[in-house]
């Protein structure tokens, strides 16, 4: 009768034992995304190609009241995915979120820009053609860009504003040869956090990360990647 009673007590707490380590599992730490492009045209066309991980795909759901683009992740598919959208300015900026509802790290995007299908801003900048921002699997951001002839690029680092510039300055020495498509890899920071500008110089005004030459400068299209919005939308 002891061995009985004690056989029972013994499969009682193997049973809680498993129940608890099966409540203290870790959320899987998957990443669901695979990489991402946001790419603006000549024309001013935004657009975002994204592609999942095997075994998920995404919903898109349009956030009107951030004026956002939030797409959501679901364990519904086999293969990996691949999808293109079309996307909107608002306001003068595109909004991206990946979102996460299991505790895991959501990535939000954000491109501010003038909207060049507006007729009142179509030569906003006039050195920038296109521009696309593709974050690869290993995580890297690579700005791959096209300017017009005779724009001279550079790149540095605004110790003041937190941001990496991409510079662009018009250069009258008609004897040198300028490429017009170019591309720079940048690294994130460690809470995932990155800001890239153009910053164009017309004439001959100088590119500088002073903050006293902000007003001769077009410090736009700003790409903003986080894993926060900044605005607590994150479920």
């Amino acid at each position: 009768m002891k061995n009985l009673l004690f056989g029972v007590l013994t499969l009682f707490s193997a049973i809680a034992l498993v129940s608890c380590e099966t409540q203290e599992e870790p959320i899987s730490s998957v990443n669901k995304l695979d990489s991402y492009k946001i790419s603006r045209d000549e024309n001013g066309l935004f657009t975002l190609e994204h592609t999942t991980v095997d075994g998920f795909t995404t919903e898109q759901v349009t956030d009107f009241g951030s004026n956002m683009e939030k797409f959501y992740f679901d364990n519904a598919a086999v293969n990996s995915t691949k999808y293109e959208n079309a996307l909107k300015i608002s306001n003068n900026a595109v909004k991206v979120g990946f979102i996460e509802l299991q505790g895991l790290s959501s990535e939000f995007i954000t491109v501010e820009d003038d909207d060049l299908q507006s007729l009142e801003l179509k030569d906003s900048n006039p050195l920038l053609v296109k521009y696309y921002a593709h974050r690869t699997v290993s995580g890297k951001v690579i700005v791959f860009f096209k300017v017009k002839n005779g724009v001279d690029v550079s790149y540095g680092y605004n110790e003041e504003l937190g941001e990496n510039e991409i510079r662009l300055k018009e250069d009258a020495d008609s004897r040198r040869i300028f490429k017009d498509i170019h591309y720079k890899t940048f690294d994130r920071t460690d809470d995932g956090s990155l800001i890239i500008t153009f910053v164009s110089s017309m004439g001959d005004k100088q590119s500088k990360s002073s903050l006293d030459f902000a007003q001769e400068l077009i410090r736009k299209p700003r790409i903003i990647i986080a894993e926060s919005d900044g605005g607590g939308i994150e479920e």
